[in-house]
């Protein structure tokens, strides 16, 4: 176990930062920890349907993805990040 495992083996000093929210389209997802894993983030909408996958590497303390949902609907998504031993779910409001 490293020292950014919790006993449950989550990792912990893991922080999601998702700017600007609400947004009218774009946004962008900042992840800051210090493991080094492979995730994939989901945007997810009210139904449970995925609307966008986007895999990515975390390799240092930062890692910034912008995803764009100008292409939906306005209304409530939920962003899913997925990677190893890593779940976490933030809410964005599309205007």
């Amino acid at each position: 176990m490293t020292n950014v495992e919790s006993q449950s083996g989550l990792v912990k000093d893991f922080h999601v930062y998702v700017f600007p929210n609400p947004t009218t389209g774009n946004i962008n997802i900042t992840l800051t920890s210090n493991a080094t894993f492979d995730g994939k983030f989901e945007i997810i909408n009210t139904s449970g349907q995925l609307i966008q996958k986007v895999n990515f590497k975390h390799t240092n303390n930062n890692t910034t993805q912008s995803v764009d949902l100008s292409n939906n609907p306005a209304g409530i998504y939920y962003l899913r990040i997925i990677g190893e031993n890593i779940l976490k779910t933030r809410k964005i409001l599309l205007r």
